[in-house]
C-alpha cells in the first residue's frame, strides 16, 4: 500500500495532469481561434483580389471605350482637316466661270471647268465648244453625274443640259 508520501506525489502529478490537460484545452482554443481568424483574413484577401480584377477589367473597358472614343474625334478632325484644306470656292466665283464660258463665242477658245460645292473639278472636261459638241454619251453622263445633273432623256437634251449648266 502506498504511503501517504506516494500519495501525495501521485496525487500532486493528477492534480498537475488535470491543469496541464486545462492549459493545453485553453491552448488548443487559442490555435483554433487563430486559425479561424487567418482563414477568415484569407477569404477577405481572395474577395479584395476577385473586386480588384474586376476593377482592372472596368478600367480596361472604359480605356479601351476612350480609344475608340479618341479614335472616333481624331478622324472626325481629319476629314475636317481635309476638307478645310480643299478650296473653298463662293458662288461669285462660280458664277464668274459660268460668265466667262458665256462670253466664248469662238468654237475653239477655251471653256472654263466649273467647280463642284465642295471644290472638286472634274478630271475630264471639254477644252472648248468644239470639244464639248463632241462628247460620247458616257462622257456626257459622267460630267452629269459629277455635277449632279438628270442624265436621262435624249443625247441632244442631256448635252444642252450640261452647256446651260456650264454657262453656255
Amino acid at each position: 500500500l502506498l504511503s501517504s508520501l506516494q500519495f501525495c506525489i501521485i496525487r500532486q502529478q493528477y492534480q498537475m495532469g488535470d491543469k496541464n490537460h486545462a492549459l493545453n484545452h485553453q491552448i488548443l482554443q487559442a490555435l483554433q481561434k487563430q486559425a479561424q481568424n487567418h482563414h477568415a483574413n484569407i477569404q477577405q484577401v481572395i474577395q479584395n483580389q476577385a473586386n480588384i480584377q474586376l476593377e482592372i477589367q472596368q478600367v480596361h473597358q472604359v480605356i479601351k471605350d476612350m480609344n475608340l472614343n479618341l479614335l472616333q474625334l481624331i478622324n472626325n478632325l481629319m476629314a475636317k482637316v481635309q476638307m478645310n484644306n480643299q478650296p473653298n470656292f463662293s458662288i461669285e466665283e462660280r458664277n464668274a466661270l459660268h460668265r466667262m464660258n458665256n462670253k466664248s463665242t469662238d468654237m475653239i477658245q477655251r471653256l472654263h471647268r466649273i467647280i463642284r460645292d465642295d471644290g472638286l473639278r472634274p478630271e475630264a472636261f471639254p477644252a472648248n465648244r468644239t470639244a464639248l459638241a463632241a462628247l460620247n454619251a458616257d462622257q456626257l453622263r459622267v460630267l452629269l453625274e459629277f455635277y449632279g445633273l438628270n442624265g436621262k432623256g435624249q443625247h441632244r437634251h442631256r448635252h444642252q443640259r450640261l452647256a446651260r449648266f456650264i454657262g453656255l
